[in-house]
């Protein structure tokens, strides 16, 4: 078998992959191509069609065939054609369509015999051990069962688009769930859109000039294609994420009366002295007031998250750059959504500090982050943070159990969506 499974590029993206593609296939037979994943909604077949006559316009073949059902598909003989393209869309429905009509055999099949296919994003996602992986983007809308995929790739799955999308919350959510996939299931390559796998006999290759990503029992690992695209940074047409560069480095952000900054080693000293050596301060927290060597802890695991993108650390000074406290955006996994946190130094409770600058914070969640809501929590026992957390506009839904510094108790859960999401 011939297989080229891509992380669901097209143009200039793939224009390298379809160069090794035209390599391998019989020039004398036309293509088949498989648009069925696609939504109608999105793009009629007509549209399809006349999108892959673009995209395969370099590709050596006399005639390109369409198929407009899953029971067509299953009616060909697949060794008529040279190639099969299978298209990209919805995983599942692509699934439970080939699956339901027996054309999921019939390929099995031409691959055994050595069929040369391209599949784009869901096309190239069936290939793997499950499709459960595309979960992650895709709704299974049509309660597919059986989602075992065509199992080509030693018991790995693929996951497509990772690294592509610029909001950086996606990039979030999908990393945990890879993690999280992998540690309870099998190994997954996450690709790039610009990059492809090609399974040439027992061969296994990634074709590209991106990072791709293989995630096993929980750790992701940063990978480099073993056949490289000859292309500069510069001439790549579309934008790309290197998911170990963070994208969105804690900004420096002004309000009336503060400035939120990054930590800095140098800063040690002063959160000691503001409140990480206050009982008072850390009274409902789940971090507990200490020493100097505490503070020096508490600063070196904060430089160590810098560069994380679900962590965000902001030092609150006036704008005589004295420290009055800090705040947090990180992502919890917990609630499956970003979260706040803060402390002020005692002195300065009382004058609308938090309130200000967490207002800024979430400005920053929504408008750079993208994130769809954020989520907070205060011990019941702390209804001066609750009064905070109204003020910035989250609402009230319920309690759940929380432990903090008084031991077990209560806390009083919120939460604000994005009002341009």
């Amino acid at each position: 078998m011939k297989l080229f499974l891509c992380g669901g590029g097209c143009g200039e993206q793939t224009a390298a992959v379809l160069r090794v593609f035209n390599a391998h296939i019989d020039h004398e037979k036309p293509l088949l191509y498989i648009p069925l994943a696609m939504p109608e909604e999105q793009h009629t077949l007509d549209e399809c069609y006349e999108w892959v006559k673009g995209e395969l316009s370099e590709v050596d073949i006399p005639s390109i065939e369409m198929v407009r059902s899953y029971e067509e598909l299953a009616a060909k003989n697949l060794s008529d054609y040279g190639a099969i393209f299978i298209g990209g869309g919805n995983t599942f429905e692509l699934l439970k369509g080939m699956k339901d009509s027996g054309a999921f055999a019939k390929m099995e099949e031409y691959i055994k015999n050595d069929g040369v296919v391209m599949g784009g994003s869901a096309g190239a996602i069936i290939f793997g051990k499950d499709i459960m992986p595309a979960i992650a983007m895709d709704p299974n809308d049509v309660a597919l069962e059986d989602t075992a995929g065509f199992n080509v790739l030693d018991d790995c799955s693929i996951f497509a688009h990772y690294t592509n999308e610029w909001n950086p919350e996606a990039h979030v959510r999908f990393t945990k769930f890879m993690e999280k996939y992998s540690s309870e299931n099998e190994a997954v390559y996450a690709l790039p859109e610009e990059d492809t796998i090609f399974i040439n006999g027992d061969q296994v290759q990634v074709i590209g000039d991106r990072p791709y990503y293989f995630f096993e029992n929980g750790t992701r690992e940063k990978k480099m294609a073993e056949l490289r695209n000859e292309l500069t940074d510069n001439e790549w047409p579309l934008e790309y994420i290197d998911h170990d560069v963070r994208q969105n480095m804690t900004e420096r952000m002004e309000t009336e009366r503060l400035i939120l900054r990054p930590i800095r080693q140098e800063d040690t000293d002063e959160i000691y002295n503001c409140w990480m050596h206050d009982p008072d301060v850390s009274r409902y927290m789940m971090w507990t007031a200490g020493d100097m060597n505490t503070a020096r802890e508490f600063v070196e695991f904060e430089l160590g998250n810098i560069e994380k993108d679900d962590w965000y650390r902001w030092i609150i000074t006036d704008k005589n750059t004295v420290i009055i406290g800090t705040c947090l955006l990180y992502f919890d996994e917990e609630f499956d959504a970003w979260d706040i946190s803060y402390n002020l130094g005692k002195k300065y409770w009382g004058h609308g500090y938090i309130t200000e600058a967490m207002k800024k914070v979430i400005e920053y969640a929504f408008r750079t982050i993208k994130a769809k809501e954020i989520v907070a929590f205060h011990a019941v026992e702390n209804p001066a943070s609750g009064r905070v957390i109204e003020k910035l506009g989250f609402t009230y839904e319920k309690e759940i159990p929380f432990e903090c510094n008084i031991g077990e108790t209560k806390a009083r859960f919120y939460r604000i969506k994005n009002p341009d999401m």
